[in-house]
């Protein structure tokens, strides 16, 4: 479990002391260079009012790293992948933003992150080409109760991530954990190991920040 004095320490939560401190200029332009291809992001994305976003609203947006263990330490305690569906399909078109042929092996996973309060954090749906992961993290998957970040780390993975877009949008049938989440804040980015990309996720998160009294002990 993460304690509040171990957060204090933690690179993540100086990353949040750092981000939210940056003038609007200068996180705009950190901004700029992070999203690679924020001008060819999904149409239905808007803009983002960045003044009216909370500290850990900012810190996810541009967090490079496990956003699980980010959202642990922000809230002081564990969170749960809960899998709302996962299978296997191959790409029925060629894929850009995972340099994928037709035809090639994916699997789709759809999770929820939620805290021991049951509240949900954060939802993510990520594309994995499972020729190019190791055979660990495959089974690592098979088993639906760990995160992606936490399953290459475990298994020595040596990757990056890269940033592609981000931006707010409307859900207009969302599935039942986060069915009250009726405006989100998204972003996409893709692992890649190798030269080559292993998934692309797409994450979002409530653009109001859910209430939760354990992120508010001392």
């Amino acid at each position: 479990m993460c304690t509040r004095q171990a957060c204090l320490v933690s690179p993540l939560y100086i990353s949040i002391i750092y981000i939210t401190h940056l003038p609007l200029k200068r996180l705009r332009k950190i901004l700029e260079d992070l999203f690679i291809a924020q001008g060819q992001r999904p149409a239905g994305l808007e803009s983002v009012k960045w003044t009216e976003l909370d500290a850990i609203q900012r810190v996810l947006l541009t967090a490079d790293g496990t956003v699980t263990q980010l959202i642990e330490a922000y809230l002081s305690q564990p969170v749960d992948i809960v899998v709302l569906g996962q299978q296997i399909r191959q790409l029925e078109h060629d894929d850009p933003w995972l340099v994928a042929a037709s035809g090639t092996e994916v699997c789709e996973r759809q999770v929820v992150l939620c805290g021991r309060d049951r509240v949900a954090y954060l939802h993510a749906v990520s594309s994995i080409v499972m020729d190019r992961v190791p055979a660990e993290v495959a089974s690592g998957l098979k088993q639906q109760n760990e995160s992606i970040g936490r399953l290459l780390l475990q298994c020595g993975v040596e990757s990056r991530r890269e940033r592609l877009w981000y931006g707010e949008e409307r859900l207009d049938a969302p599935p039942e954990p986060i069915r009250d989440w009726s405006e989100v804040l998204s972003r996409a980015y893709r692992i890649v190991s190798g030269g080559r990309p292993l998934m692309l996720i797409e994450e979002r998160f409530p653009r109001v920040w859910p209430s939760s009294s354990s992120s508010e002990e001392s």
